[in-house]
């Protein structure tokens, strides 16, 4: 039968995720004759095999119904949006057709042999057909190209007959200039002018080198693979041509060893914003205290600073994310004892450098360390602390989750954890404006820190993760939670604008004692600072967690926690307690504080019996509760006495504080006034301002300070403030002096009279005023007969309080020449060598002398 058809390709069929089934209407004898193609969505074509990748079905009469159906895929889904499939001849170039001498043969085989050559005709003709070709008028001599080295390079062209041929692009063609544009400095041939008159010309390539992208260095973004090899080389090309910015992209950037800096100068590290996540992997762990350390660091072990000032600076972090969840200190060698930050940045001698806009998650040690490797302020009267450091705008979530086993010792075990922010040895540095939420650590730890500003942070709440504290009764060492804190060496600093909620409040004091963190140099406590306009609302803190079953009456209870801790006791009757600090004390009686609550240290315990069963309790981490929400001393050490001298403690509100509202230890010539103090005392009671002394010797104590106009109130019924002003007198001699008490609104205290001195004699107070005066403040001389003069014993001029009885008149004069005030009751003054004369006709109830 003879072949018609002319058809030797069917298709290109498109797909569309649904057809497996394509047709095709040439002859074959057999489906190995048909050959299947497949062009993927970027052109590529593919040969099918088949029967693995495709069926064919013939129709049965190849002669009267020509062709069959291809089936593809064999499995699976159907061919995709983009693809095309392609069915052409595949009959092999050969004849396979014997006939012999003298042999019989049928008609068939013959008209076979033939319809074998025109479907072979056909197969070349179909291929011809995609070639190109030369007009039908042209010779077709000579069009054989080169050999490919000499082709290389080079374009297809046609020579001045006509002829293929292979040119050398001519300079300034479009293909010469097509292929100079795709080349690595084809940006180098493009202008560029920036609007604005005065705008000078510069290529594309000078403009887009202003900013370097991490893509330019191949960075992975599939959040999988490690990112920090391209990123430190990006770092790496940006210092050696003397700094500039590099620019991340959206995206996370998984890095397996830190982001380093160290050597560095003048470098950006710009995110585009908080979706630009760097989240580093478990190997960063402390095994090595450079790149399985910080995230991102700048570690330059340098030594001094130079009159020049360090020589590595501008270092700029900003709008990212750096997520260290994974980050532990699981590496860190048994035998180390200091370093391993373990932060999320961290500088060390690098002047200038600023860390803003960025969320920090979960750091583990510290969020931000900056510091010098020699932590001394001054070297041979020399500065050597890091200046002008900025850490602002940032969001600190979670941050400081668990101790550092480097720094373990008698107070604390297990180790001590890091701080949120901490700034060392520096000079005019600024941490304002940040955010801080549930850290498990202090908020800032500064450490000879000079003319520094730390303003307007926020911090809400407390961490549950373990702190430093010992079990042992003789040492109450309990690490804050969210404070602003200095263990030594803080002047000429602001601490203002803060708001502490649910946690933390501002510790400072010093070190007197030489060891490796003070740089081997007595350090005292704050000197010049202004500490003003905080609020500090329930500085305790308190976060729940589950309590144990409550026993039956006259259980033992034990902290379970390194932290402190509240316990809150709801309901029952006849309820009292005893109470055991740390694992080694005796039990004491304990009365319970507001609402029936009690605190417990780490290592404390308590009994509780009942006539009536509590119904329920409430335990809450509470690493604050035993702290003053605002406590400032000198730092002494035995053999060694300092004080914290010319601060400014003004404005502050604080409400409920752990301890006293203001605690000063070693607190001389300062200033305290305008201070608002509400409940002081969460759970023992307290004084609202308490003056104390670290050691018998001199100038230690509290003395020459003036407290001046501050508000002291208690809302609870009945109240758990003790005085409003309290002292002590280590050896039973009394240190705290000549303190001006003035112009101050007082409240009653839960114990006898408002304030406590061992010297009241040696405090000056007037014109102090509230409900809880008139009080027993000097011991008095008695109350006088009536008409009798009565001469003022003390040396010094003094405020007499008269209550009660019928008081017609009270004068005051030298003897014998007294004048009748007009006042019959309240307090009248009675200069030093005068006399004081009460008439009555009923004996006053009491009377009360003071300092004046």
């Amino acid at each position: 039968m003879t072949i018609s058809s002319t058809t030797r390709k069917a298709g290109p069929f498109f797909g569309n995720d649904a057809t497996t089934s394509f047709p095709f209407p040439f002859k074959v004898f057999k489906k190995q004759d048909v050959k299947v193609t497949l062009t993927t969505d970027t052109g590529a074509d593919i040969e099918l095999t088949l029967d693995s990748d495709y069926l064919i079905v013939l129709n049965a009469d190849q002669d009267a119904s020509p062709g069959g159906v291809v089936t593809y895929p064999r499995s699976g889904s159907p061919m995709a949006v983009g693809y095309r499939l392609t069915m052409t001849g595949g009959l092999a170039n050969v004849q396979p057709t014997d006939i012999q001498n003298s042999g019989g043969f049928f008609p068939q085989v013959v008209e076979d042999m033939s319809d074998r050559s025109t479907i072979q005709i056909q197969q070349l003709q179909e291929i011809a057909d995609r070639s190109l070709k030369f007009s039908v008028s042209d010779s077709g001599a000579g069009v054989t190209l080169p050999p490919a080295d000499l082709r290389a390079d080079k374009v297809l062209g046609f020579d001045s007959t006509g002829k293929p041929t292979v040119l050398i692009p001519t300079s300034g063609s479009a293909a010469d200039v097509l292929i100079q544009l795709a080349g690595p400095s084809g940006s180098s041939m493009v202008g560029f002018i920036q609007t604005g008159v005065g705008a000078v010309v510069r290529t594309a390539q000078d403009k887009m080198r202003d900013e370097f992208n991490a893509k330019d260095f191949g960075v992975p973004m599939d959040g999988v693979t490690d990112a920090a090899p391209a990123l430190n080389a990006a770092v790496q090309a940006i210092n050696a041509i003397g700094g500039g910015v590099l620019k991340i992209p959206p995206g996370t950037f998984v890095v397996d060893s830190g982001i380093n800096l160290t050597g560095c100068s003048n470098i950006t590290l710009r995110g585009s914003g908080w979706d630009t996540i760097i989240k580093c992997t478990a190997s960063l762990n402390g095994s090595n205290n450079s790149s399985k350390n910080d995230v991102i660091y700048a570690l330059n072990f340098t030594g001094t600073r130079p009159a020049t000032g360090y020589a590595h600076k501008n270092l700029i972090v900003e709008d990212m994310t750096i997520d260290c969840s994974l980050q532990s200190a699981s590496g860190v060698p048994a035998a180390a004892t200091a370093g391993y930050s373990l932060a999320a940045v961290e500088f060390m001698n690098v002047d200038y450098s600023h860390v803003r806009r960025c969320r920090i998650y979960r750091a583990f040690g510290n969020g931000v360390a900056i510091s010098t490797y020699d932590p001394r302020l001054t070297v041979s009267g020399v500065t050597n602390g890091i200046e002008f450091c900025i850490v602002e705008q940032n969001f600190f979530e979670e941050c400081v989750r668990g101790l550092l086993p480097q720094y373990k010792g008698a107070n604390a075990p297990d180790g001590i954890t890091g701080t949120v922010i901490q700034i060392g040895s520096a000079v005019g540095c600024m941490l304002r404006d940040n955010y801080v939420l549930y850290p498990g650590g202090p908020f800032i730890d500064a450490f000879n820190a000079s003319e520094c500003q730390f303003t307007g942070n926020m911090i809400i709440g407390t961490g549950t993760t373990p702190v430093g504290a010992s079990p042992v009764n003789a040492i109450l060492y309990q690490q804050t939670m969210g404070t602003i804190r200095s263990d030594f060496g803080m002047r000429n600093c602001v601490i203002s604008g803060n708001t502490f909620r649910n946690s933390g409040g501002i510790f400072l004091t010093g070190n007197m004692s030489p060891n490796f963190f003070n740089g081997n140099t007595p350090t005292p406590g704050p000197q010049n600072c202004d500490i003003s306009n905080n609020i500090i609302i329930n500085q305790p803190g308190a976060r729940a967690f589950t309590p144990p079953a409550i026993g039956a009456s006259g259980a033992t209870y034990t902290n379970p926690s390194t932290q402190s801790i509240q316990v809150r006791i709801n309901g029952g009757a006849g309820i009292t307690c005893t109470y055991r600090r740390g694992t080694d004390g005796s039990f004491v009686s304990q009365t319970l504080g507001p609402g029936q609550s009690l605190q417990l240290a780490r290592g404390d315990a308590f009994t509780m019996t009942y006539t009536t069963a509590p119904t329920s309790w409430s335990w809450l981490y509470s690493p604050n509760v035993f702290q003053g929400a605002i406590s400032l001393g000198g730092g002494s050490v035995p053999g060694s006495p300092t004080t914290a001298a010319g601060n400014n403690v003004s404005g502050n509100r604080i409400f409920v504080s752990g301890g006293a509202g203001i605690a000063c230890t070693d607190f001389n010539e300062n200033q305290i006034s305008g201070n608002y103090i509400n409940d002081p005392g969460a759970v023992r009671g307290a004084a609202a301002i308490s003056f104390s002394t670290s050691s018998n010797e001199a100038p230690n104590g509290c003395s020459r300070n003036s407290v001046i106009g501050n508000f002291i109130k208690d809302d609870r019924t009945p109240p758990n403030m003790t005085y409003n002003f309290q002292d002590d007198a280590p050896g039973g001699i009394p240190r705290c002096l000549d303190n001006t008490f003035l112009n101050n609104r007082l409240e009653q205290g839960s114990s006898a009279g408002t304030v406590s001195f061992v010297s009241l004699a040696r405090q000056f107070m007037a014109q102090n005023f509230g409900p809880g005066l008139p009080g027993p403040f000097l011991t008095s001389p008695g109350i006088p007969a009536t008409g009798a003069e009565q001469a003022n014993p003390f040396p010094y001029d003094c405020m007499v309080y008269v209550a009660g009885g019928v008081v017609t008149a009270i004068a005051v004069g030298r003897a014998g020449s007294t004048f009748v005030t007009g006042v019959t009751a309240g307090g009248v003054r009675v200069p030093q060598g005068c006399v004081l004369k009460l008439t009555y006709t009923t004996t006053p109830t009491s009377m009360n002398w003071f300092r004046a």
